[in-house]
Order: C-alpha cells, then sequence, then structure tokens
C-alpha cells in the first residue's frame, strides 16, 4: 500500500521497463527522451533512491546511443556523475546499487573516451570510502 505521494514500485518498474526498451530498439535517444532521463535524474535524486538498479537498462542506453549528445552536454554528463556519487556515498544502498553505479560509469568512460576524466577520480575516491576484503 502506497501513502498516496509515493508511486507504487510497479509504476517504476514498467515505466523504466518501457523506456529501456523503447531506447534500446531504436538505438538513440530522442529530445523527449532526454526529457524523461532528466526526470529520471530528479527522481532518482529527490524521492526514489532505491529504484537506482530498475533504472540501469534506460540509463546505460542513454549513455551508448547518447554518446555524441553527452559529448557537448555537460549538465547531463554531470548528472550521471551524480547519479553515481550518490550511489556510492548512499549507505541505504546496497551493493547492487553500487554495482550499477559503476557499471554506468564504466559506460560513460568507454563511450566518451577522455570526455570524462573526472569519473576515474570519483571512483578512485568514492573506492577508498569502502573497506573492502582482502
Amino acid at each position: 500500500m502506497t501513502d498516496g505521494c509515493t508511486p507504487p514500485a510497479e509504476l517504476f518498474d514498467e515505466t523504466f521497463e518501457l523506456l529501456d526498451s523503447l531506447t534500446f530498439f531504436q538505438q538513440s535517444i530522442s529530445p523527449v527522451m532526454w526529457t524523461c532521463f532528466e526526470a529520471t535524474y530528479r527522481v532518482l535524486m529527490q524521492e526514489a533512491v532505491d529504484y537506482l538498479s530498475d533504472t540501469m537498462g534506460f540509463l546505460d542506453n542513454c549513455i551508448n546511443f547518447g554518446a555524441d549528445f553527452l559529448s557537448t552536454s555537460t549538465d547531463h554528463r554531470r548528472f550521471v556523475l551524480e547519479l553515481f556519487d550518490m550511489a556510492m556515498t548512499n549507505r541505504a544502498l546496497g551493493a547492487e546499487d553500487r554495482v550499477v553505479a559503476c557499471k554506468l560509469a564504466e559506460t560513460l568512460l568507454l563511450r566518451l573516451h577522455g570526455q570524462v576524466d573526472e569519473v576515474r577520480r570519483r571512483r578512485l575516491t568514492c573506492t577508498s570510502l569502502f573497506d573492502f576484503p582482502r
């Protein structure tokens, strides 16, 4: 049961599955889809941080098929980096969310080679926050 303000989990699941499918089969990111990307960023950062793993397919498609746009849009690159930072530093999130964040950062590094060197610094800083077993 929901409290009337938070959309039910099924709505997020279905929405992001649909966005994932649309962007994958189009193999491009339209201006409307960039608006959906921006809305996804805002929702994740404000009230639905627990759904980061559900957005993986859509966000990954935005990076892969929208690399040309991302190479010119510092705001959209910043959105991806802020999602990464949030996932790596938010103690309420688990290992699955951190894996998703690392995969998105990896895709960003591969698709925008040489254009997002700040990711490397963030990855090193964030990974030093956690004690990994040796």
